[in-house]
């Protein structure tokens, strides 16, 4: 599958265009295998990071402070673009994976 990885702020695809983790703004394309595959894992020392996911008129905000490697859950979205964006508020030490 595709990966975004975000570690030490930084942020490295799979085609290596590094960007600041903290402003992580990217579109991906999935099929309806990648979206029930679509997985995050994520840490911090400190503060708090927050996953938003946009498609058409849906969105999810979802905690990602402490997660453990996981599936996501999305009621209502389906294969095509989602547009995927981290935000955090005072993190530390973020280590975030996302999988599809």
């Amino acid at each position: 599958g595709t990966h975004a990885d975000c570690v030490g702020g930084e942020y490295i695809s799979s085609d290596y265009v590094g960007i600041v983790c903290e402003t992580l703004e990217r579109t991906i394309a999935v099929t309806d295998e990648e979206l029930e595959n679509l997985t995050v894992e994520a840490s911090c020392d400190d503060g708090e990071i927050y996953l938003l996911l946009v498609q058409g008129k849906n969105a999810e905000v979802i905690d990602i402070t402490d997660f453990p490697e996981e599936k996501l859950q999305l009621d209502g979205f389906t294969a095509g673009n989602i547009k995927l964006s981290l935000y955090n508020e005072s993190a530390k030490n973020a280590k975030i994976k996302i999988d599809w």
